[in-house]
């Protein structure tokens, strides 16, 4: 039987660094580091995007891949579909003052959209090894 993994509990009680990598439509790959994943209701992941290279990518090639590396070889790589970008409203607001909160002042500003992603599959970070032990 495979377990189901609560995300949300996952991300707040395992304290790590996550990268997004995604390509454009000619196959070139950007990394960047990023912050946990907001667990949205229906399980899709959230991010906060500036206008840099990885959104870029995703508006041509909407796959990405997350890497959480949460210490000690733990952590999980999570290959995601970009559904949509949500450029106003109460969600973006929120994910901007968390980034003014936990980044620092004048961050929040360069958030430019929030992009939501269906998550498609969930490894752990190294081997076969479950992440969430």
């Amino acid at each position: 039987m495979e377990r189901v993994i609560d995300f949300r509990k996952y991300f707040a009680q395992n304290a790590g660094q996550g990268y997004l990598s995604t390509a454009n439509d000619k196959g070139l790959v950007n990394s960047a580091p990023f912050s946990r994943p907001k667990v949205l209701d229906d399980g899709t992941w959230a991010f906060g995007m500036t206008a840099r290279q990885s959104l870029k990518n995703l508006r041509m090639n909407p796959n990405a891949l997350y890497l959480y590396d949460a210490g000690d070889y733990r952590g999980c790589r999570a290959s995601l579909e970009l559904l949509n970008c949500i450029e106003e409203g109460e969600l973006l607001e929120e994910v901007r003052k968390n980034a003014e909160r936990i980044v620092g002042p004048g961050v929040g500003n360069s958030v430019k959209c929030v992009a939501v992603f269906r998550v498609k599959n969930v490894r752990p970070l190294v081997g076969s090894a479950p992440f969430w032990a």
